[in-house]
């Protein structure tokens, strides 16, 4: 049993025990309701939940949402967040007179829990809740709709909704969910640019943030400025999971850095402020990935591509152009071009002019092979790298055209690093490997010398990993900057899971002359992102 489960297994046995005693107290302070309850009660998963309910008066159908992710985590916050309102300090309980169907009745009140007091329960209700058991000063007097609401100034009322409120979006933020936008054109057609996303955090088990310091919901800058200050470093740690990572998976992740350029600012950032990237695991760690002419085999079977995979492809016409020039430049300086409408009826956004006649289109086989079916068009033919080319201007990972001739279409093979896996250190292994160890295992200098591997200047002959390891690919294979050159993703570095397009709208370039609701692709909105063979 490992340390992570022990712990967890802790904080649940300090919880029940809370509960167990508030329960007691219920029955023994409000024998005329919950002469029933016992404390062991608690003890019972789903009934203790169910006893839970009655005593803090929240209605049964409350147990519906516990299966649920995500829901169950919001009503397990909502029952502790009441049972800081039913159970107040003696001090503070006073007796009211109140006339039920003409019967005067005394009843207790009390002011209701203070927003400290309702974070501390919900941060951390392992300590909080047996507090409020095992404290004698705090009396059961009943659900909070029976409460006497303290008088606050219309200030200290917005101040503390405001404050409750924000701490409770971080702190969704941090462990449920996060907005993501699609930036780029590397997903496509699998996601479009314009797609916003729920990113879901708990599949794959929230990362405790590691830069605790920082502007709540900037990321890396605000207003000009660095959002965070890296005095204070926490060391890495994740929750739970639902899941383990699965191949063909849409991931959201902290892009690593590029290995090839030292002054990448990625690798001066903490990695939980590094630029978010967002593509497909198409290896997980222990698998064996090779590319043969741009179809990936995972442990020698064919990867199934994602429905919409995009290739490139050399599209020649009868003179007919395909796309326009805009007065819109890239980041490079370079004329925009606008697809033809034609083109954009199917679906095809990335077309670039070569003469006249020829366009590299990016596209799907399927939208390829109704190109072919265009009286206007003479040729199409899929652009595959042979094997053995490569690009000295482009380097591929890991960067040894040597020892490994490869690019992005013939690629492999490579082993995917697995924690605990145990490899031989030599000079292949060192140019696959050596720069993963020493940017992301903080393990030290690792460096090559008279045919010798060594470790902060020792030699070493194996080499052990800390962490599991991913190799993450767009679905736009011939237009994406992904693992193929820059290598691995550390399980440090993995954000969440792609969840939920929310909202997606197209680019205005895209809408000309048309309205804001035009732009809206309707028939994305509330979808969950899977893979669809």
């Amino acid at each position: 049993m490992n340390l992570f489960i022990v712990i967890n297994l802790i904080f649940y046995i300090l919880t029940v025990a809370g509960l167990y005693i508030l329960f007691e107290k219920a029955r023994k302070q409000k024998p005329d309701i919950h002469s029933k309850v016992r404390g062991w009660h608690a003890l019972i998963p789903g009934y203790g939940w169910w006893v839970w309910l009655q005593i803090i008066g929240k209605p049964w159908w409350w147990l519906l949402f516990v299966p649920l992710p995500a829901f169950n985590i919001m009503v397990f916050g909502g029952m502790l967040l009441e049972l800081t309102q039913c159970y107040r300090k003696k001090h503070e309980v006073k007796y009211v007179n109140e006339q039920i169907k003409g019967v005067y009745v005394k009843r207790e009140v009390a002011p209701r829990s203070t927003v400290w007091e309702q974070l501390l329960i919900v941060i951390f209700p392992y300590v909080y809740v047996p507090y409020l058991a095992f404290k004698p000063e705090y009396k059961y007097i009943g659900p909070s709709g029976k409460m006497a609401k303290e008088k606050k100034s219309r200030w200290r009322e917005w101040s503390d909704a405001i404050i409750f409120a924000g701490l409770v979006a971080i702190l969704i933020r941090s462990f449920l969910f996060e907005a993501f936008t699609i930036p780029t054109s590397s997903m496509e057609k699998s996601l479009l640019i314009g797609d916003y996303l729920f990113v879901s955090k708990f599949h794959y088990g929230a990362r405790i943030p590691m830069t605790p310091l920082a502007i709540p919901f900037a990321h890396q800058e605000f207003l000009g400025m660095k959002a965070y200050s890296d005095a204070i470093s926490l060391p890495y740690y994740r929750l739970p999971a639902l899941q383990k990572i699965k191949n063909n998976d849409v991931v959201v992740f902290n892009y690593p850095g590029n290995m090839f350029s030292p002054q990448d600012p990625e690798f001066s950032r903490p990695i939980d402020k590094k630029t978010n990237y967002i593509k497909r695991c198409v290896g997980i760690p222990g698998d064996s990935l090779k590319i043969v002419n741009g179809q990936v085999f995972i442990n020698q079977k064919p990867l199934p591509l994602a429905k919409n995979a995009q290739h490139a492809y050399l599209v020649k016409t009868k003179n007919v152009p395909l796309s326009q020039p805009t007065d819109m430049r890239d980041i490079n300086g370079q004329v925009i071009y606008e697809p033809d409408e034609s083109l954009l009826e199917i679906g095809i956004t990335e077309c670039y002019p070569g003469d006249s006649s020829t366009y590299l289109i990016h596209t799907s086989d399927e939208k390829a092979a109704i190109l072919k079916t265009w009286a206007t068009v003479s040729s199409v033919r899929k652009l595959i790298q042979p094997t053995g080319l490569v690009d000295p201007q482009r380097p591929l990972f890991p960067g040894n055209n040597k020892l490994f001739p490869w690019n992005i279409d013939n690629f492999g093979p490579l082993l995917i690093p697995k924690k605990g896996t145990t490899i031989d250190m030599n000079e292949q292994t060192f140019a696959l490997y050596g720069k993963t160890i020493e940017l992301f295992e903080g393990v030290g200098k690792l460096t090559f010398d008279n045919n010798t591997v060594k470790l902060n200047g020792n030699p070493i002959t194996k080499y052990t990993f800390k962490y599991d390891y991913y190799f993450m690919m767009g679905d736009n294979r011939c237009n994406s900057l992904d693992s193929r050159f820059w290598g691995f993703v550390p399980e440090t570095h993995i954000v969440g899971k792609a969840w939920m397009i929310f909202f997606s709208l197209k680019n205005k370039e895209h809408a000309i002359n048309k309205g804001f609701f035009s732009r809206v692709r309707w028939g994305r909105l509330f979808n969950f992102v899977a893979y669809k063979k």
